[in-house]
C-alpha cells in the first residue's frame, strides 16, 4: 500500500503574467482559436513566451481551465497519472477522485493504467462543460514510454468538450497527435508564430523606454535576440 502521493501545489497553478506585458493582439487571436480544436500544441525554445501567451489567451476566452506544469521527476506513469488526475479534479470536481484512490491503493509500478481508465470514465460521465486542460513543459517527460502511453490514451478518449493544450520546447510526437494532425484537428503554434515582429519590438521600445526606436536599433534587436519574448523581459518563466 503506497498511500496517497503528496503533490506539489505549485505544479498545479497557472503562471501569472507580468503587469507590464506587451499586448499582442495577433498572437492572442490565433491562440484563442484553441476553443475550436480538441488539441493545441505550442512548441518553441526557451524564452519565446509560451506560458504567458497561453495564460493571456485563456483569460480572453474566459473558459474554465486547469494547469499542470510538468517536472523533471514526473516521468513515471504513477506520478504523471497522479498529477493528471488532480488537475482534472480541479477542472471537474469529483472526476479525479476514483483515479486517485486506485493509485493510492497499490504500489507505484502497477495501477496507473487502471487509474487512467477510471479518470476517462468519470470524464465521459460528467456533464459537458467546455474547459481547457494545459500540460506545460511536456518536453521534460516526452521520452518516457509510460507518459507517452498515458497522454496518447487520454487524448484518444477524452470528451470533445475538453480542449487539451500542450506546451513543450520540442515537437510533440505521439501517434494520437499524428492521427489528429492528419484530420486537421490540431492547432499548432511554433517559434514562427511566437516570435516578435519588428513592429512589436518597436512598440515595446516606444512604450517601455519612452522613445522612438530607430529602425536600425529595432533590426539589430531582432537579429541579436531572435525575437524571443525573454529578450524584452516579457516572460521570465520561459527563460530558463
Amino acid at each position: 500500500m503506497s498511500g496517497k502521493m503528496v503533490l506539489l501545489p505549485t505544479k498545479l497553478v497557472a503562471p501569472k503574467p507580468r503587469k507590464d506585458w506587451l499586448a499582442r493582439p495577433k498572437l492572442g487571436a490565433l491562440l484563442c482559436q484553441l476553443k475550436n480544436y480538441p488539441v493545441t500544441l505550442v512548441t518553441a525554445g526557451p524564452g519565446y513566451g509560451k506560458s504567458t501567451a497561453v495564460v493571456l489567451a485563456l483569460a480572453e476566452l474566459a473558459l474554465p481551465h486547469a494547469w499542470y506544469s510538468v517536472g523533471e521527476d514526473d516521468g513515471s506513469g504513477y506520478v504523471f497519472c497522479h498529477y493528471l488526475a488532480e488537475v482534472v479534479e480541479q477542472l471537474v470536481p469529483g472526476a479525479g477522485a476514483n483515479a486517485v484512490d486506485i493509485l493510492a491503493a497499490a504500489d507505484r509500478n502497477r495501477p496507473w493504467l487502471a487509474a487512467l481508465d477510471a479518470l476517462l470514465k468519470a470524464l465521459a460521465e460528467s456533464p459537458a462543460r467546455e474547459g481547457v486542460l494545459v500540460v506545460d513543459d511536456f518536453h521534460l517527460v516526452a521520452d518516457s514510454p509510460e507518459v507517452g502511453l498515458i497522454m496518447g490514451r487520454f487524448l484518444t478518449h477524452k470528451p470533445d468538450w475538453l480542449h487539451m493544450v500542450v506546451l513543450a520546447r520540442s515537437r510533440v510526437e505521439l501517434p494520437e497527435v499524428a492521427r489528429r494532425r492528419a484530420h486537421s484537428q490540431v492547432l499548432e503554434l511554433t517559434e514562427r508564430e511566437l516570435a516578435f515582429s519588428a513592429a512589436e519590438i518597436k512598440d515595446y521600445f516606444d512604450k517601455t523606454h519612452q522613445f522612438t526606436s530607430p529602425t536600425g536599433r529595432v533590426l539589430m534587436a531582432i537579429r541579436e535576440n531572435e525575437r524571443r519574448a525573454e529578450c524584452l523581459g516579457y516572460d521570465g518563466r520561459d527563460a530558463a
